[in-house]
């Protein structure tokens, strides 16, 4: 239903010569992604609303986007199974926080771990986006540039001893973008060590 929304609206505007025939393709990706993603976002607001937990939400939205679009991860086949995916991580988090708020410094170490494996691995070049050498070099750069932030941004508001609750949103940010990682890592790794493919090149 949704793609065939999308194809109407982009022969609207190859009839109206608003794009021409050469820009649908592109146009039509764009628009995928906005949907998808107002879907996926519109929902997790939603989610957070429902735990009483809007801002909180909103800053792991934040933090973890931010992370997973430049050091990319683990992805489910379709849509909906992201879409499904993404939302019961977020409810799984949103009761971990609620339970284990007195198990605040097990969160850190795992968040600290997380930071390390993040900012090691940098990012994965994954075979549908295909960066070239150059662009990967710069990806990854940002990839750790924006861990680093989160990271530092939690560190102060712990010395302020800013909201509980909050740090451990941005915690789980970093932790649930490393557990991806890792799993993409795991899942696309030769069993035998060697490369098959040009993900793993220059990886780090």
């Amino acid at each position: 239903m949704l793609p065939n929304m999308i194809d109407g609206y982009i022969e609207l505007l190859v009839k109206r010569k608003m794009i021409s025939s050469d820009q649908v393709e592109d146009y039509k990706y764009q628009a995928i992604c906005f949907v998808e993603s107002t879907i996926v976002i519109g929902a997790m607001i939603l989610v957070g609303i429902i735990f009483k937990q809007f801002v909180n939400v909103c800053i792991f939205i934040i933090c973890f986007f931010n992370i997973r679009n430049r050091a990319g991860g683990f992805h489910l086949d379709t849509f909906w199974q992201c879409f499904f995916g993404t939302i019961s991580m977020e409810c799984l988090v949103a009761v971990l926080v609620r339970y284990m708020s007195d198990k605040i410094y097990v969160l850190d170490c795992a968040a600290l771990v997380s930071f390390a494996i993040i900012f090691i691995i940098g990012a994965l070049n994954h075979p549908n986006i295909n960066y070239s050498k150059e662009e990967y070099i710069v990806i990854k750069k940002q990839s750790r540039i924006v861990v680093s932030v989160i990271c530092f941004i939690i560190a102060f508001l712990k010395v302020l001893h800013a909201s509980v609750e909050t740090i451990m949103y941005m915690e789980y940010a970093v932790i649930m973008s490393a557990v991806l990682l890792i799993l993409e890592y795991r899942i696309r790794k030769p069993k035998n060590g060697h490369d098959r493919t040009s993900i793993w090149k220059n990886s780090i």
